[in-house]
């Protein structure tokens, strides 16, 4: 990655691949129940603690992190997931338009902080039930807030349709208003997992 003046700012910066192979893996695990799996997604996760991946502030990593607590909980775990949500929280809060991958993002730290609010790592990651209970509450009220936004700004409305110029094409499709309105199907694909791990998480939550 190159910066403004063209000189090179990082040698590495695709981060999201790290995430998804770490998440497969940890798919493959819950079929095949194999050790050797699990125990190089633990190798896989102890680098990303110490190279700080949470900085990215990745989606992928944040699915990999709470599929990861199911099999294992440590400590590192739940602070590695807490500060790829947390550290970017405000930012996301703000954005403008719709970005789904931010809504996986918080869906996978919502459901680890419902499994840190049962764990014997509670107390050492937050020593104040206050503080866990107000960093619980903001990621759920970004959380809701991010799944509204996602769909009143990244829906393809009829109304908004009938302005293109295939509008039975495009109707209701997921767009990106920030690149041109562009509709791909890995984007929908985003939109889709966001809502639908949304809707069901909070089904869960209220006891539905």
């Amino acid at each position: 990655m190159l910066d403004g003046q063209l000189q090179v700012k990082e040698q590495f910066r695709i981060v999201y691949y790290d995430g998804e192979i770490l998440f497969a893996l940890l798919r493959a695990y819950e079929i095949l129940k194999q050790q050797e799996i699990l125990a190089i997604c633990e190798g896989l996760m102890a680098q990303f603690v110490a190279n700080n991946y949470q900085k990215y502030h990745d989606h992928w990593l944040s699915y990999a992190t709470n599929e990861l607590l199911k099999y294992q909980q440590k400590k590192e775990y739940y602070q590695f997931g807490l500060k790829n949500a947390l550290e970017n929280i405000n930012f996301i809060d703000k954005r403008d338009t719709a970005y789904p991958t931010m809504l996986e993002l918080l869906v996978a730290a919502s459901k680890m902080m419902t499994k840190l609010e049962v764990s014997p790592f509670r107390k050492e990651i937050f020593p104040l039930d206050e503080d866990f209970f107000q960093a619980k509450s903001r990621i759920n009220q970004v959380m809701e807030k991010r799944a509204l936004h996602e769909i009143t700004t990244g829906v393809m409305f009829p109304e908004f349709a009938q302005f293109f110029k295939q509008p039975a094409v495009v109707c209701y499709g997921f767009f990106a208003r920030h690149d041109r309105f562009r509709m791909r199907i890995d984007d929908a694909e985003h939109f889709l997992s966001g809502l639908i791990n949304y809707r069901m998480h909070t089904n869960k939550e209220e006891g539905f």
